[in-house]
């Protein structure tokens, strides 16, 4: 399901939870851009000196180098690299901090999906347009049939994750299909990653 391009944009993206490495690797991904993850401030930097990212997503609060300190770090030897934070704690003292430190946003987990693309997009320019997938979801298991545009957008949703190593909460009231909707993705997390 993969849309990734040669020429796409590199983003680097640093978490000590191996879940939302893996949840945000696979929806970049899937939206056509080139992702590799750090597990650590450190990890990052190092990276960053190897290679040429287009942009840095990082969580806030880690082990060791914060996201804030690894920021502040990475502003001394990339002045220009766009950088997006993300923490489950966010306030408004770490958000201006953030931004007077140089990060292009910053948002609080959990990360609205359609939030954090289009803070992507916004921050690698031009260059991401070409990074746009096809929209295809994968084929729906037999028996699931669903015409409403609400539904539509929650399996697309659904699709995007589901390759992922992160665990998902389903909340709604009763009736709503939640159980179809975990039925789908336990389909679509078991299939072969080239499914269409």
């Amino acid at each position: 399901m993969s849309g990734e391009t040669s020429n796409a944009p590199r983003l680097l993206i640093v978490d000590d939870d191996h879940g939302q490495r893996s949840l945000l690797e696979t929806f970049l991904r899937a939206q056509g851009f080139r992702t590799q993850s750090a597990a650590s401030g450190e990890a990052a930097l190092q990276l960053l000196a190897e290679g040429t990212f287009a942009m840095m997503i990082s969580d806030v609060r880690m082990p060791g180098m914060s996201g804030l300190e690894t920021l502040r770090r990475v502003r001394q030897t990339h002045p220009a690299l766009p950088v997006l934070l993300v923490t489950a704690f966010a306030d408004i003292r770490s958000a201006v901090t953030a931004m007077r430190d140089g990060a292009v946003n910053f948002l609080a987990k959990p990360i609205d999906l359609d939030e954090l693309i289009a803070s992507v997009r916004l921050a690698t320019g031009p260059r991401s347009e070409m990074a746009r997938p096809e929209k295809m979801m994968p084929t729906l298991p037999a028996g699931v049939v669903t015409i409403s545009p609400l539904m539509q957008a929650v399996l697309r949703d659904a699709a995007l994750i589901a390759p992922s190593e992160s665990r998902v909460l389903i909340t709604g009231e009763s009736g709503v299909g939640k159980e179809v909707i975990a039925d789908v993705i336990h389909a679509w997390s078991r299939a072969p990653r080239g499914r269409s």
